[in-house]
């Protein structure tokens, strides 16, 4: 099996993560309870750093996402991402960061996430990474229904020393 390989199913619920049952809680690579997560967690701005400090280490992104966008913490989000960060929507329309943080900041979304995690960490040289994973999504944003399964697509490059994500493409899987 690679070693970059991982499959695992979690739940996320609002704003919180859960690991699959059975899994134990505080591993690396193992999602914990949001509440339980900030409590043991060093600043975000702190942890960013050491939690991008190799590509294998990358899986834990979305944990440290879920934290920022929590109170909404613009300086870990810097920390997250690259300068030319670009995020494509389901219907194909590119955000750049400055329209995202204003959508992420005026209304935080009401969804309920089931994530199988199928996912390889690719690395190409020294600089960048690919991550994928399959989303089956119920819920709303800003108005509109996202029921359905998505793939995500993200790359991180190295930049500064540490790995910032600089594309995420959400795509629709038809039924």
């Amino acid at each position: 099996m690679n070693p970059g390989r991982r499959n695992r199913q979690e739940s996320v619920s609002g704003l919180g993560i859960a690991s699959s049952p059975g899994e134990p809680k505080g591993l690396p690579g193992v999602a914990i309870l949001l509440t339980e997560r900030s409590s043991l967690m060093q600043p975000t701005a702190e942890i960013t750093k050491e939690i991008f400090s190799s590509p294998e280490k990358i899986k834990h992104f979305y944990d440290i996402w879920q934290i920022a966008s929590d109170d909404f913490d613009e300086a870990a989000f810097d920390g997250l991402l690259a300068r030319t960060f670009m995020f494509v929507d389901p219907k194909g329309s590119p955000w750049k960061w400055p329209e995202l943080k204003e959508t992420i900041k005026g209304s935080k979304p009401d969804l309920k996430v089931s994530v199988r995690r199928d996912f390889e960490i690719l690395s190409y040289a020294d600089h960048t990474v690919l991550k994928r994973c399959i989303a089956t999504i119920k819920g709303s944003f800003l108005g509109q229904h996202l029921d359905g399964a998505y793939r995500w697509s993200n790359i991180f490059i190295r930049e500064d020393g540490e790995w910032k994500l600089c594309y995420y493409q959400l795509t629709r899987i038809p039924n």
